[in-house]
């Protein structure tokens, strides 16, 4: 009885953590979600890895023809063209688009590594490009959006790609 106990306490602190580590290379994407949704003022809903997929999928086409300082210096706003027609975003959009390529960081200070999400957050915004129609009106968006999140491996690293949209 006591080793049915025992494996019962391992199997459902297994559930557990696995409920918190969803996806994205053990990020825990509903608290980044409801952060970068404190961030921008927005409730994000999240709507899995395909637009996600579909701004790596850009990333990978147009990285070989950039210049070698470019590459080495990677952001993604260098492919900002490419990422808006991966998306679908036409120049009459009156959505916000954020879209970030971050490089998942290893901290090494005991506070960072206790808000690691936090942390991640801020790296998120930091590496982020603003993907906008020619008729979006900051002050006319709603505090309702969408949000999309994958972990990829890029030229030996681990990086977490977000996409996030606010709706007009």
């Amino acid at each position: 009885m006591k080793l049915f106990k025992r494996l019962l306490a391992v199997a459902l602190a297994g559930v557990l953590a696995l409920t918190v580590l969803t996806g994205c290379g053990g990020v825990n994407q509903k608290e980044l979600a409801a952060i970068l949704g404190d961030m921008d003022g927005v409730t994000y809903q999240n709507m899995g890895e395909e637009e996600a997929n579909q701004v790596f999928d850009a990333i990978q086409k147009a990285y070989p023809g950039l210049s070698e300082a470019d590459q080495k210096n990677f952001h993604v706003g260098y492919v900002e063209d490419a990422v808006k027609t991966a998306l679908g975003i036409q120049d009459d959009t009156k959505d916000l688009y954020r879209v970030s390529f971050a490089r998942m960081e290893k901290f090494s200070s005991e506070y960072l590594k206790q808000h690691d999400v936090y942390a991640l957050a801020k790296l998120v915004r930091r590496d982020s490009v603003e993907l906008t129609g020619r008729d979006t009106l900051y002050y006319r968006l709603s505090n309702q959006g969408t949000i999309s999140m994958k972990s990829v491996q890029f030229n030996g690293a681990e990086y977490l790609v977000v996409v996030t949209k606010q709706l007009a």
